[in-house]
């Protein structure tokens, strides 16, 4: 029989944590702390020797909780990271692998997909990242390395919002323009960049910096 795994929860949000330690199988994950604060991550890590991290990433903490994620992965290499996404924008997804994450799922995951995921962790198979990581950045080449056409300055804007997760309709009244010139602009930029839908014109979007 396997031994339970020890874990941390980090996550500003007690009621996710509390949430989240109220189906987690005992047997198979033993919670040794859950912290709101992301500062001192490092000393957590060292007092504890957690076998698993889970990490929450938030709408308002975003930048805290992924440098924590980085402290953590530049402290302790080898530790498997899980991070907890609060949104399913392609951004923050390769954002948080790029820090360090080697696993994630989201908060708006149902219990069953949530354990599936953290008992990926830990009977330690990472190829939830490998599928993860090819599904956002295998689209393409690089964007220097592929001769389209440039994008027109508003195209840019409406490429920016689209990396945001806004919808045509958010699109349009951030720009004071309508649904249909904004639908319009959007499939003109995705024919310039090659790209079959949203997402991976979002992903593009990342790694050109816009």
């Amino acid at each position: 029989m396997n031994k339970s795994s020890t874990t941390i929860l980090v996550d500003d949000q007690e009621i996710f944590c509390m949430g989240l330690k109220s189906f987690l199988p005992e047997k198979e994950f033993t919670v040794a702390g859950d912290f709101r604060r992301y500062d001192n991550l490092p000393e957590i890590i060292q007092a504890f020797h957690p076998e698993i991290l889970l990490v929450g990433v938030s709408f308002y903490k975003k930048t805290i909780s992924l440098e924590a994620i980085k402290a953590a992965r530049q402290a302790y290499p080898e530790l498997p990271i899980v991070a907890a996404l609060a949104t399913e924008n392609p951004a923050v997804m390769r954002e948080a692998v790029e820090c360090g994450a080697t696993h994630y799922f989201f908060k708006s995951a149902s219990a069953s997909e949530i354990l599936r995921v953290l008992r990926e962790v830990s009977e330690g198979r990472q190829d939830k990242l490998g599928k993860f990581w090819t599904r956002i950045s295998g689209f393409h080449p690089p964007y220097h390395e592929r001769p389209e056409e440039e994008l027109t300055w508003r195209e840019r804007e409406v490429l920016h919002l689209v990396s945001l997760g806004f919808s045509n309709q958010k699109i349009a009244e951030s720009l004071g323009i309508s649904t249909e010139t904004a639908k319009e602009h959007l499939q003109n930029l995705m024919r310039k960049l090659r790209v079959e839908n949203r997402t991976q014109a979002a992903v593009l979007a990342v790694r050109m910096g816009e």
